[in-house]
């Protein structure tokens, strides 16, 4: 299913073999993929919850989030740090500031958080160069050739809809949720 939904997105350098993103062969992902579906992922109001929670209590646990980057960039919001072996320290941050929402994406980056708060100082350095923020380079869809409507705006309502998932057995031989 997330093969399918990654290419409903016009996602093309993105291939999932497990669903929790641990080296195997035929698992990879560009970095524009995955700011791809950090944007699309954060227009869902659990997600955009639960990615900028610095902790956690859940019945009989306290969770910890391991992305240092929300107690340490003014404005951070998420999203998601990995590391393995083949792709090193992995970083999907987000940032938001006067309503503005930058996502950045470092791959095999020893120097993971500086990396990503250059980054974004860098795009909130762009915006603020361009008061209306018409000059402000955006990453579109429609630069890469994938399906239009990508990207937008933060905090522009929902996530922009998306087909269903085809009926019938999905990838791992189960069945797609009614």
């Amino acid at each position: 299913m997330m093969n399918v939904r990654v290419g409903q997105l016009g996602l093309h350098d993105t291939h999932f073999v497990n669903p929790h993103g641990l080296d195997v062969d035929g698992h990879y992902s560009s970095a524009y993929d995955l700011a791809s579906l950090a944007w699309y992922a954060l227009h869902l109001p659990a997600f955009n919850q639960i990615v900028s929670q610095v902790t956690h209590v859940a019945p009989g646990h306290s969770l910890l989030n391991t992305n240092e980057l929300l107690t340490r960039y003014d404005g951070a919001d998420g999203i998601k740090t990995g590391l393995t072996d083949n792709a090193g320290l992995c970083l999907v941050g987000s940032a938001t500031r006067d309503g503005r929402r930058l996502i950045s994406v470092v791959l095999n980056a020893p120097r993971w958080y500086a990396d990503t708060e250059a980054i974004l100082d860098y795009g909130y350095a762009k915006l603020a160069f361009e008061t209306d923020g018409a000059g402000a380079e955006a990453l579109s869809g429609s630069q890469r050739g994938a399906g239009t409507g990508l990207v937008g705006q933060a905090g522009d309502g929902e996530a922009p809809a998306m087909p269903a998932l085809p009926p019938g057995p999905q990838a791992g031989g189960r069945r797609a949720p009614p």
